[in-house]
């Protein structure tokens, strides 16, 4: 069947059936479109021979390494045998740019350097390790009575009531200190200042006032 005889079959069935001739030439096409290109790979002549792979393709020497070569026998290929010394590499290294340090600017902080925290002056420290403690006695602080009972201790200093846990602040002149109540006992507490504790006590046992409370079973 040639392609002029296709044609002439092709043209009555569309006078006869148009609608089928139309479905068929749309078939025909989509067709050509999927199967002409696999169908032109197989013609003879059209296809192209693979590319052969490289192997066994040695990198070329750099101009780093043609050195002066010993004087050995070369190889079967012609190629002479490089040999370098290591003092010839160091020489090398020292002169590459990408290996010279970098030199800081002023004020530039080294990122390698081990940061070390800023020390308080010798000076300074030894002026307040040799500061005098300041008792609460100094301050004017005084314990005229405690009050003892579950749960709630409390002491009277300077006329004002405090429980465990609360704070004093002593001025005197212009100076002023805190001092942190930590125990209530019977006629005496304990004050806490700079991880140091003073015991003050009420100095007239006859005109104190200590009450203790206790609940019975």
């Amino acid at each position: 069947m040639n392609l002029q005889r296709l044609l002439r079959r092709f043209r009555r069935e569309l006078a006869a059936n148009p609608k089928k001739a139309a479905v068929l030439g749309i078939v025909t096409l989509v067709a050509i479109y999927f199967w002409g290109p696999l169908i032109w790979k197989w013609l003879p002549g059209q296809s192209k021979p693979p590319a052969v792979a490289a192997a066994g393709i040695a990198p070329q020497p750099s101009a780093t390494l043609a050195v002066q070569t010993v004087g050995k026998p070369q190889s079967a290929a012609g190629t002479p045998q490089v040999r370098i010394d290591w003092q010839q590499l160091v020489q090398w290294r020292s002169k590459d740019p990408n290996t010279v340090p970098v030199v800081l600017s002023d004020g530039q902080r080294d990122p390698f350097e081990q940061h070390k925290p800023q020390q308080q002056p010798a000076a300074e420290a030894e002026q307040l390790k040799a500061a005098p403690q300041v008792t609460p006695q100094e301050m004017g602080l005084t314990l005229t009575g405690t009050l003892i009972g579950p749960g709630c201790k409390v002491a009277r200093i300077n006329g004002r009531n405090f429980q465990e846990g609360q704070t004093i602040r002593a001025v005197k002149g212009n100076q002023t200190f805190d001092f942190t109540l930590v125990e209530v006992h019977a006629r005496r507490v304990v004050l806490e200042r700079d991880s140091e504790r003073f015991e003050l006590a009420i100095k007239d046992p006859t005109q104190s006032h200590s009450i203790e409370l206790s609940l019975q079973q």
